[in-house]
């Protein structure tokens, strides 16, 4: 909408120029050819191409692309009050007034002015959309505007009455002082608009919250600064509050676990759930050297951490190997039948990793449902908790695929997650084993 209106208050600004334009030539009976016309008109074309360039550039959503659009509306009202000089300077070749043609100067520098406040708003708007942050702002376009907005009229009246020595007409008066007026009153809207503008942003950072990742702060103009960094400093004592009730999600985690934890409230700290666990064991070769260790390893977490975010499974890793807890911190239906079709999936990515980097490297997966506890340590010093699952069920899974690294069995799971599954997955054979002093079935899951 904003690029739209951009568009619409130019054309409406070219129409002003030209009827302003066209009611002094007329008051002032200047000699006047179309040759200006086609100057005038050839270079607004111009600066209309460039206009539409800034408002649709892809280049916008980038640093550098931000920065020149910030700088748009100033460039625009430096390309017309050039484009007037050029006409007037052709017009003043034709034996036209030179301090007549300063005065239909100064009338469209006033026009020009206040269109700058308008797309001034419409680029704000604009900017505040991409979200790409700032990291250095200028007062020079600021100076600029000054220069233009007050230099001109402040500078005819200089011109005529010492460069020319002529009389300072009522005419002139009204010039001179609605130009100042006029952009007087641009200048106080330009700073009751920043003063909102910086009030509301200061808001956001005192009604910050978090943990909480809707927060969203867009800082669109560089003078905002100023009145932003008196609200940082409260928000950078508050920190250290907020620290003391931040528990840490693992990245990996989906967002339908993120979601569920924030709207529902859940509780935390501590409490017993019921989970299937997957623990993952896998083996880097150690006849390589560490940068592709380090990738290998990258890339291993990686699948495994892309299967939790798409199956809702939590995630832990650690050296070696990673346990994947579905139904923590909440429970969820098909938790069971997630777990073996993430576990199957996963061993076609770790076959597929194997494969291009030319390797051999073993995964075992062990799978038991059971209770677990989930809760929040200090695994951050004593700084963050950080929520975790642990207990019977998180042990069990890992000594199930102990059990399998010790068979050869890539993927074995207990009774209580496969039983109503067989359907769907196929049991080659199964072995009794004792795990935390009960005896229970472990099924060879074909993969």
């Amino acid at each position: 909408m904003a690029q739209i209106l951009n568009i619409f208050f130019f054309l409406v600004f070219k129409s002003v120029q030209v009827f302003f334009a066209w009611f002094l030539f007329r008051h002032f009976g200047f000699r006047f050819d179309y040759i200006v016309l086609g100057i005038y008109g050839a270079l607004s074309f111009f600066q209309f191409l460039f206009l539409i360039i800034q408002i649709f550039s892809k280049s916008r959503f980038t640093p550098g692309g931000i920065m020149f659009l910030r700088y748009t509306p100033l460039l625009v009202l430096l390309m017309e009050t050039i484009m007037v000089i050029t006409s007037l300077y052709y017009l003043h070749t034709m034996e036209n007034d030179i301090i007549n043609l300063y005065f239909v100067f100064v009338a469209l520098s006033l026009v020009g002015v206040f269109f700058y406040f308008v797309i001034w708003g419409l680029f704000s708007r604009i900017i505040a959309k991409t979200k790409v942050i700032m990291k250095s702002v200028s007062i020079m376009p600021y100076i600029l505007l000054v220069v233009i907005s007050f230099g001109i009229p402040l500078s005819y009246f200089l011109l005529k009455h010492f460069a020319f020595e002529r009389e300072f007409v009522e005419m002139d008066f009204y010039l001179v002082l609605a130009s100042l007026g006029v952009n007087a009153i641009v200048y106080m809207l330009l700073l009751v608009a920043k003063a909102f503008r910086a009030k509301a942003t200061c808001n956001k950072i005192w009604n910050f919250s978090a943990g909480i990742k809707r927060n969203i702060l867009s800082v669109t103009d560089g003078n905002e600064l100023g009145a932003v960094q008196s609200a940082v400093v409260d928000f950078v004592l508050r920190i250290d509050k907020y620290k003391e009730n931040i528990t840490l999600i693992n990245n990996y985690a989906s967002e339908d676990i993120k979601d569920n934890v924030e709207k529902a409230n859940y509780e935390l700290d501590g409490r017993l759930v019921d989970v299937t666990v997957a623990t993952v064991l896998y083996n880097i070769p150690d006849d390589i050297d560490d940068d592709r260790k380090l990738f290998i390893t990258r890339s291993i977490v990686q699948i495994i951490g892309g299967y939790a975010g798409e199956y809702d499974a939590y995630p832990v890793f650690e050296r070696g190997k990673a346990f994947l807890a579905f139904g923590a911190p909440f429970f969820y239906d098909f938790q069971k039948l997630h777990s073996l079709d993430c576990a199957v999936k996963m061993f076609s990515d770790f076959q597929r990793l194997a494969e291009e980097e030319e390797l051999t490297i073993p995964v075992y997966i062990g799978i038991y449902t059971g209770k677990a506890y989930g809760g929040t340590v200090n695994t951050r010093g004593m700084t963050f908790r950080e929520y975790i699952v642990f207990g019977e069920a998180v042990d069990n899974s890992e000594k199930i695929a102990a059990v399998a690294k010790k068979l050869g069995e890539p993927l074995l799971a207990c009774d209580d997650t496969i039983e109503k599954l067989k359907g769907k997955f196929f049991v080659d054979k199964y072995y009794k084993v004792k795990i935390s002093n009960k005896e229970i079935n472990i099924n060879k899951v074909r993969i």
